[in-house]
């Protein structure tokens, strides 16, 4: 059995694309939501082309 010290074990999923904590750099646990930082990349791109135009 894994420990949760293991990094391959699951402990939550990003609430926007669905990995795990084991698939991404960091997770982010908000109230009821985590968010990775994959995501968070994503939005500071989105938000910033946004701004852009």
């Amino acid at each position: 059995m894994k420990s949760a010290g293991d990094p391959q074990t699951v402990i939550a999923t990003c609430s926007f694309c669905a990995k795990p904590n084991t698939e991404v750099g960091t997770l982010i646990a908000g109230l009821g939501a985590f968010i990775c930082d994959q995501c968070v990349d994503e939005c500071v791109t989105l938000i910033a082309d946004r701004s852009a135009q």
